[in-house]
């Protein structure tokens, strides 16, 4: 992925952030993103109560009605060289599971940020409306490669996603 990334929290805005992972900053970084996946799933409500039983019926299907979204992940996948130390992007990481996923009043959605560089429709500054919560984060040990932590962080948008698409920008 090209360009600097950042996974932040308990700020509204990468910039100003002091807890933060920078990501594919070359070449003093040491976390590097490798894929991202994004997810949304749409939930349907399901007629329990089949079509009818005649014979004309039978050919119909259960209607389907759509509830709207029922969730949106953003899963990071990547690595991070030299993971050890209290600063250093795999503890943060650590930290940022065993922590709190949100902070009432400031940040009641979601504490997390994201911004991918190359790939802005993902990004999202938290606030009082919406936020990410860090929800699945899986530590990798990759082959005999020493001092290289891979990881895979799934980020669950939570809140307020906007009334339509013009609204759909989250920064």
């Amino acid at each position: 992925m090209a360009g600097n990334s950042f996974i932040w929290r308990d700020n509204a805005s990468r910039s100003a952030a002091s807890d933060k992972i920078e990501f594919n900053n070359f070449p003093s970084g040491n976390a590097y993103i490798n894929n991202v996946q994004a997810e949304i799933v749409s939930a349907f409500g399901e007629n329990p109560i089949p079509k009818g039983t005649g014979s004309a019926d039978s050919a119909q299907m259960d209607e389907l009605q759509d509830t709207g979204p029922q969730k949106f992940e953003v899963v990071v996948g990547g690595f991070i060289t030299n993971p050890q130390g209290s600063q250093a992007s795999g503890n943060k990481l650590k930290t940022w599971m065993l922590d709190d996923k949100f902070k009432t009043g400031t940040f009641p959605f979601g504490r997390f940020g994201l911004e991918l560089q190359d790939n802005p429709i993902y990004n999202l500054n938290p606030g009082t409306t919406r936020g990410y919560m860090m929800v699945r984060c899986v530590f990798l040990r990759e082959g005999e490669t020493k001092g290289k932590l891979g990881f895979v962080a799934t980020l669950r948008f939570n809140g307020n996603k906007g009334s339509n698409s013009n609204s759909y920008s989250w920064q």
